[in-house]
């Protein structure tokens, strides 16, 4: 009787090892890559892709810029809707950007003067191209007064971008700090219209 208890504890023992095992290993797994806009809204959410690290993050992140870049306009907004009512994705989506900031401002941090003029400019065309995405018009078709709240909006943006990344790390808040006065400065000398 007592040998078969022990087996029978042994085997839960071994049978518990084993279902622990296999959740560690498919949570330190990467997730797929994501085909679908939905795919794509799962995976930023899941606890695997949290625990990616930022470089790892930067190619999901590009994936789903490309699954938005393919959306029509009407898929554009159900997505905006979606992320106005989910503040799990919203905050998922927060903390991925904070993350991508620090360390874009951290290899701005780090580069010689030609490579942050690069990165600059790179990050400034991606803000450019950008704009319209959402609301599915250009510059060109809008009046002065929405220009300009879309202006004063992408302040805003800019300024919560900067406000989230300063998670109160000093290294961090001095480098998301030089990354936005260099990159006001950058625009200042390509024109307001950038």
């Amino acid at each position: 009787m007592k040998r078969n208890i022990l087996v029978l504890v042994l085997v839960l023992v071994a049978s518990g090892v084993l279902g622990a095992g296999i959740y560690v290993t498919r949570l330190v797994t990467p997730p797929p890559m994501p085909e679908t806009i939905d795919d794509a809204l799962a995976v930023i959410k899941s606890p695997r892709f949290t625990r990616l690290p930022v470089d790892r993050k930067r190619s999901y992140a590009d994936r789903f810029r490309q699954l938005v870049r393919d959306l029509d306009e009407q898929q554009r907004r159900q997505l905006w809707e979606q992320f106005r009512q989910d503040e799990a994705l919203r905050q998922a989506q927060r903390d991925l950007m904070q993350q991508m900031m620090i360390e874009r401002a951290r290899q701005f941090a780090m580069a010689g003067e030609a490579e942050r003029q690069q990165i600059l400019d790179q990050f400034i065309g991606r803000m450019q191209a950008g704009r319209g995405r959402w609301g599915g018009r250009g510059d060109r078709d809008r009046t002065p007064e929405e220009q300009q709240r879309r202006d004063q909006w992408r302040d805003r943006m800019m300024t919560s971008m900067q406000e989230r990344a300063a998670t109160g790390n000093p290294q961090h808040d001095a480098y998301v700090g030089e990354f936005f006065k260099a990159m006001r400065s950058r625009r200042a000398e390509l024109g307001s219209n950038r």
